[in-house]
């Protein structure tokens, strides 16, 4: 079993409202048509990233105003759903939407409860189970954001999986954002007390990033990486590296394990 995550850096313009990048996802979808045995997470992009932030709903919900925000936010987050599934599943992926909604509970932010019945049952009948970072219902604030990288990895170990992969539109951990500082280097290897450093000196992302950018990546990632399994963060907008990262073969990137 693996998890691969489609990073909404890479599946949508996060600097531009509800804009999805067809081609990278259609990419993607010719490498997944030929492998079976994986859950897909997508991230929220722009299609949940402005809007959160618009709305103020990273908070408390205490207001009528926030209620309609998330009411039009989660009409957003169905947009980006229903156009990727289209792409998913005209390139012969037979994916299948979960609501994270429909099936977590948070406190704080942190997911609580769970039940991935649902999620378990499709993959016994072949289907490819796809669920994104969402806004849930939270027992103390009301509603949240639950990225889609919280996401990943509670299902990594709820279906005991070996190996996450988390495709963004970078080729990896760098020693400094690479957008921005042209001497950034590539790390290709890190083991958990390594992580944990990095995990401390990671910025924020550039682009409206309400789940925390890197920094609130890898702090999803460490505890997975702690209970033994694999992570490696890719480039999705290279193809070919994606088949490489499911077939368990050297790629390009940033390879995380115990």
């Amino acid at each position: 079993m693996i998890v691969i995550k489609l990073g909404g850096a890479a599946i949508t313009d996060k600097s531009r409202p509800s804009v999805i990048n067809r081609k990278t996802i259609a990419a993607t979808a010719r490498v997944l048509a030929k492998h079976s045995g994986y859950i897909l997470v997508h991230g929220a992009g722009s299609f949940g990233h402005i809007p959160v932030k618009k709305y103020k709903l990273n908070g408390p919900i205490r207001s009528r105003q926030q209620l309609i925000g998330y009411a039009k936010t989660k009409a957003s987050l169905l947009e980006l759903e229903c156009e990727t599934v289209r792409i998913l599943a005209e390139n012969h992926v037979p994916v299948a939407p979960v609501a994270a909604s429909s099936c977590l509970i948070a406190d704080r932010g942190r997911i609580v409860s769970q039940n991935f019945d649902i999620v378990a049952n499709m993959l016994e009948l072949g289907l490819v189970p796809y669920i994104g970072g969402d806004l849930v219902q939270d027992r103390s604030q009301g509603a949240c954001v639950v990225s889609g990288d919280q996401i990943a990895v509670n299902l990594a170990s709820a279906f005991q999986a070996q190996t996450i992969i988390f495709g963004t539109d970078i080729d990896g951990m760098f020693t400094a954002d690479p957008k921005l500082d042209r001497k950034a280097r590539l790390i290709p290897t890190l083991n958990a007390a390594e992580l944990e450093e990095w995990t401390k000196k990671a910025g924020p992302a550039n682009a409206p990033d309400v789940s925390g950018g890197m920094r609130g990546k890898l702090n999803e990632i460490l505890p997975a990486v702690k209970a033994g399994i694999k992570v490696t963060i890719i480039n999705l907008n290279n193809p070919q590296r994606l088949a490489r990262a499911i077939a368990g073969k050297p790629v390009r990137g940033t390879t995380i394990s115990r």
